[in-house]
Formats: structure tokens, C-alpha cells, sequence
């Protein structure tokens, strides 16, 4: 290989390197999953209850909802985007209840929202996805899941099991 050839190999490393210097900072990577996944199956859930209860603000027992829509949000449960964690759903719940209430909780602390970058030094923000009574959704701390009385809740994922048992 003649100096020229070398010159003209290593500028064109150089180059490319200056390039990807430049224009990946103005790139984002994808964020799919985790928390993303999570805070939208929580909302696609919250949004199944309210879409089907005919009396807002009074208790809406989880056990009546009909088989399809049992189904639906047992779907939601079981997005392969959140493979592995469950969801769990207050089991009677009054819907736009003031205070306002969790309704659904994801049970794994995901960390990739908000995203991790150079801005914030890659910090991780390990966080539970949850859906509100009036239809937010949002972040809990895993302290704050932690301390969260999950014996009203049960997992969405036996939710269809279940559909015709009776809560007292």
C-alpha cells in the first residue's frame, strides 16, 4: 500500500469518526419497554375500566367485567415488553375517587423513564408504572411501591381465571 492509499485510509477513518462525534448526540436510541411499555399497558388497562363502567364514582367490582373485556386487560398484562413483570389491579375501585386512587400497579421497578443520557449522567431512576382512579398514569419510587397495600389488588394476568369468583 503507497503512502497516498495510507493518507486517504486514515482521513476517511478520521472523517467517519468526526461524523459519528457529531451526529450521535442528535440521535436517540430506542426506549421501548420497560417503563414505556409499562406506563402504556397501566394506561390502555385504566382506560379498559373506565370505558366499561357504567357508573363512575361508585365501587366497580373487577370480577364482573365481562370475559372479553377480562381478556382485554389481561393482554395488556402480558405484553411482551414487559415479559416477566406483573401487573396488578385494585380488585374494587371507585373510579375519579378524591383523593385519587392507584388502580394498577406494575410490580417491576423498570429504569429506562425517564431515559438514561449523557444529561443526566446515565442515572437510572428505578420506578413502578401505576394508573390513577381518574385515568393518569405515572411513577412511584420502589419505596413507595414498597409500602403500597397490595391486598386489595390482584395480578391481571388471572384475572380471566377468575372472572366469574365474587368479592364480597
Amino acid at each position: 500500500m503507497k503512502l497516498f492509499d495510507k493518507i486517504i485510509v486514515v482521513l476517511g477513518l478520521v472523517t467517519a469518526f468526526v461524523l459519528i462525534g457529531v451526529f450521535l448526540p442528535f440521535t436517540h436510541p430506542s426506549n421501548c419497554g420497560g417503563n414505556s411499555a409499562a406506563l402504556a399497558d397501566c394506561k390502555l388497562s385504566v382506560l379498559t375500566l373506565r370505558v366499561v363502567s357504567e357508573d363512575k364514582g361508585e365501587k366497580f367490582n373487577l370480577y364482573s367485567l365481562s370475559a372479553s373485556d377480562s381478556a382485554q386487560i389481561v393482554q395488556f398484562a402480558s405484553d411482551h415488553w414487559i415479559s416477566g413483570a406483573k401487573i396488578f389491579v385494585r380488585t374494587n375501585i371507585i373510579l375519579d375517587s378524591n383523593p385519587r386512587q392507584i388502580l394498577i400497579v406494575c410490580e417491576h421497578a423498570f429504569d429506562n423513564v425517564p431515559q438514561p443520557t449523557i444529561w443526566n449522567g446515565y442515572r437510572k431512576n428505578p420506578a413502578h408504572a401505576v394508573a390513577y382512579s381518574d385515568g393518569s398514569t405515572g411513577l412511584i419510587t420502589p419505596k413507595q411501591f414498597k409500602d403500597l397495600d397490595l391486598s386489595g389488588f390482584v395480578d391481571a394476568s388471572k384475572l380471566q381465571t377468575n372472572a366469574s369468583a365474587v368479592i364480597p
